[in-house]
């Protein structure tokens, strides 16, 4: 009986990690990938991460994995920003192949957004950027 409680456990786990690191992302919707970035990121989830890069880049950062995950990671203001995240998004922009998400006001002159692009139709992360709120209004359409 515990082997069964044991397993059944560890295919929640499984089954919670999946959705919390990008697995249910519409790539037709730039704030989906952003919302599973930002998980994937509060979890420190590389492999969630990498799922949500297009195809090249994702073939590159396998092979770098772990500086990757060092580099993304480690304590600084991308990381605060993601922490003090409280599950909503902001406005989102588009500027052609490029996106934004506005996830959090990093103080009075500074926000956090997450950055994806458009390959073939479909919307992937970029990264996670601090542009100052001027930049942040002047950049894209609504």
């Amino acid at each position: 009986m515990q082997r069964f409680s044991i397993r059944i456990a560890a295919v929640l786990l499984a089954a919670w990690l999946v959705t919390a690191c990008g697995g249910s992302v519409d790539h037709n919707d730039p704030k989906s990938v952003a919302e599973a970035a930002l998980k994937a990121y509060k979890a420190k989830s590389v492999d969630g991460l990498i799922k949500l890069l297009d195809e090249k880049e994702r073939k590159e950062s396998e092979a770098k994995k772990d500086k990757l995950a060092e580099r993304a990671f480690k304590d600084g203001w991308r990381m605060k920003a993601v922490t003090a995240w409280g599950g909503d998004l902001g406005e989102l922009k588009e500027k052609g192949e490029r996106a934004r998400v506005k996830f959090h006001d990093m103080s009075a002159d500074e926000v956090a957004v997450v950055a994806l692009k458009k390959v073939d139709g479909k919307w992937y992360f970029r990264g996670i950027k601090s542009p100052s709120k001027k930049s942040w209004e002047d950049w894209g359409k609504k």
